[in-house]
């Protein structure tokens, strides 16, 4: 399912670092949020090392393209979603 979607937002790809903060409503059906979960590990076996989480509801992703993707899969499973452009790791984790 990501990959589908990342397809739609290839030509205005950019590459760097991208945080896509999402969560799930108060009440949100499990299986929706189960559905999500199980799309972007299926995604991580095929794309080993471009989007991984780093928080509970946070995911960092080295191109613009995966980061909206995933974006648009939270809203689709019942979430909310934003996408930010990491400018600087203060930490020189990344």
């Amino acid at each position: 399912m990501i990959e589908i979607l990342a397809e739609k937002y290839v030509i205005k790809d950019l590459e760097g670092v991208f945080l896509v903060l999402y969560s799930f409503p108060v009440g949100c059906k499990p299986g929706r949020k189960r559905n999500f979960y199980r799309s972007f590990e299926r995604f991580k076996k095929d794309h080993e090392g471009e989007a991984y989480f780093i928080n509970r509801n946070a995911i960092l992703c080295k191109k613009l393209s995966i980061a909206k993707a995933i974006e648009e899969l939270a809203r689709k499973s019942g979430g909310s979603a934003r996408v930010y452009k990491v400018e600087a790791d203060l930490t020189g984790s990344i």
